[in-house]
């Protein structure tokens, strides 16, 4: 389970991008994004994109192969997904 500060929240528009990080702060972490709006979250599937604004999502998928996998919601833009160390 994890807690609140292992996870962030960013507003685009009107939806909501939740961003965990699992394994926090080791060379093994990953991420799990879900993505919300008004209250219900966004299924997706794995290739599946949204553009939201200036913003384009992709789901990852939720199989994690390897501890740092990136899965569901997050960037399709990889240099914008960033280690919990470097937000």
């Amino acid at each position: 389970m994890m807690n609140s500060a292992d996870c962030e929240i960013i507003q685009l528009e009107n939806y909501q991008l939740h961003l965990c990080y699992e394994e926090l702060g080791t060379r093994s972490e990953g991420q799990r994004g879900t993505l919300w709006l008004a209250g219900q979250e966004i299924p997706g599937k794995k290739g599946d994109k949204l553009t939201i604004g200036a913003v384009t999502l992709r789901h990852y998928g939720t199989e994690r192969p390897v501890t740092w996998a990136i899965t569901g919601w997050n960037y399709d833009d990889s240099s914008l997904i960033k280690n919990s160390w470097e937000r």
